[in-house]
């Protein structure tokens, strides 16, 4: 994975989610908002602090 900036990759798969969430619920939705939804999510199954 040489050469791949890996903040640029997490950035692409936020909008590529944001994307889905657009089309599925009809809304947009900012990247801070993407994120805590995910964040929320992945809380519910991985504890974390």
């Amino acid at each position: 994975m040489a050469g791949i900036d890996i903040a640029e990759e997490n950035l692409r798969s936020l909008k590529a989610i944001q994307n889905v969430i657009e089309v599925e619920e009809g809304r947009e939705t900012s990247l801070d908002e993407v994120l805590t939804r995910i964040l929320a999510f992945y809380r519910r199954f991985v504890p974390y602090n």
